[in-house]
C-alpha cells in the first residue's frame, strides 16, 4: 500500500495533511493540481513561497520525498529501511513522471543505480514521515 503525506508551505516541521492511500494515476492528478497552483517571482527558477514537499511511503519500507525547489525543478530523495542508505537527485518535472513511475511499479533498483547517495541519517528521512 503506498500513501501520501503532503507539506504545504504554510506547515510547520513534521505537520502533513492527512495521509491518503494512492496510486500512480491518482498521485499525479494531486502532483499536477498542487504545483501547478504555486507563484512564482519574476524569476523562472524561483519560488515566491517556501517548498511544497510530498512524502510518499511504500509497506513503511521504501520512502520517496519530493520538495518542489524550482519552478521546473524539483528534489528527489528516496531510502529505504533494509540497506540504510539515502539517495537524492535534483531534476526537471519532464523527468519526474518517469522516475515516479518506476516508484509505484516498486522499481526500486533504479534509483540506487542513477541518483546519488547522500550522508543523510535514514533514520531521519524515516521519522520525517511518522509525525503528526
Amino acid at each position: 500500500m503506498t500513501t501520501l503525506k503532503i507539506q504545504y508551505s504554510n506547515y510547520e516541521e513534521g505537520e502533513f495533511t492527512n495521509e491518503q492511500i494512492v496510486d500512480y494515476p491518482s498521485f499525479i492528478e494531486i502532483f499536477e493540481k498542487e504545483t501547478n497552483n504555486k507563484i512564482y517571482t519574476k524569476y523562472s527558477w524561483s519560488l515566491e513561497n517556501n517548498r511544497l514537499k510530498f512524502y510518499i511511503n511504500t509497506d513503511n519500507e521504501y520512502f520517496l520525498i519530493i520538495e518542489h525547489i524550482a519552478k521546473n525543478y524539483y528534489n528527489l530523495t528516496f531510502c529505504e529501511t533494509k540497506f540504510k542508505k539515502a539517495y537524492e537527485c535534483k531534476l526537471e518535472k519532464e523527468i519526474l513522471a518517469e522516475y515516479l513511475n518506476l516508484f509505484f511499479n516498486k522499481e526500486y533498483d533504479y534509483f540506487h543505480n542513477k541518483f546519488n547517495k547522500t550522508n543523510k541519517e535514514t533514520d531521519t528521512i524515516i521519522n520525517r514521515f511518522n509525525k503528526k
